[in-house]
């Protein structure tokens, strides 16, 4: 495939619903599926079941370079003796800290696959003419910008320069632990803003329908 324009990054913890099915029939919808690259995170404790679905059912776009499967696993992720910040339990504590860094591993593995980068929660759709409308903002904004939220819930939908993710990575990194995910790409927009990037919330372009979070026993309600 030709270099594409937008790297998707997906990280993937399996749960009992299947939301990234749904999420990926609504990214590959889009006619103009030739301009991205679709990276999938596989983060938990074992293979994701899942993933063996979206393989059989999606393989042509494996095959054509559209769609990349990646199998991080756990990992010796430093998740014990964490500070219990904002009276979490410990359960909670992990588990938000596990997502910052695998976040963190996403931007890392995936910094070269384009220009622009979109940080995707897995429990999403998007709308037919995502791309256009993701590439309208990009063109609309200064050219110092930082980030463009194209969803105002939390990390659902956050784009990137890709020369930004290493920076944005290593930060991460270094304080998984002292706040969710959302809270601590807040806090460095904020600094980056400080320093003459700006960070925009245009769109709310694609739609959360994820009931049962990765918590064990944290269902929400879908926005």
């Amino acid at each position: 495939m030709s270099h594409p324009f937008l790297c998707i990054a997906i990280p993937h913890v399996e749960r009992p619903q299947n939301y990234l099915l749904q999420t990926l029939r609504s990214l590959v919808s889009d006619l103009s599926l030739g301009k991205i690259v679709i990276a999938i995170g596989d983060f938990g404790l074992e293979p994701s079941r899942n993933l063996d679905i979206v393989t059989e059912e999606f393989s042509q776009h494996i095959v054509a370079g559209h769609l990349v499967l990646q199998r991080f696993g756990a990992g010796p992720a430093p998740l014990e003796g964490l500070a219990r910040n904002f009276g979490d339990d410990e359960t909670r504590v992990k588990w938000r800290s596990k997502q910052v860094l695998d976040a963190a591993a996403m931007m890392s593995a995936n910094a070269d696959r384009a220009p622009y980068y979109l940080h995707l929660e897995d429990d999403v759709l998007a709308p037919t003419d995502y791309l256009a409308r993701a590439a309208w903002h990009i063109a609309a904004a200064p050219p110092n910008w930082f980030s463009i939220k194209l969803s105002p819930l939390g990390a659902c939908a956050i784009l990137f320069r890709s020369t930004s993710l290493a920076r944005l990575s290593a930060y991460l990194r270094t304080v998984y632990d002292e706040m969710p995910l959302d809270w601590l790409i807040d806090e460095f927009i904020a600094f980056k803003r400080k320093v003459g990037q700006p960070s925009y919330v245009e769109d709310i372009l694609f739609q959360h329908i994820g009931m049962y979070s990765t918590l064990p026993g944290q269902i929400r309600e879908p926005l």
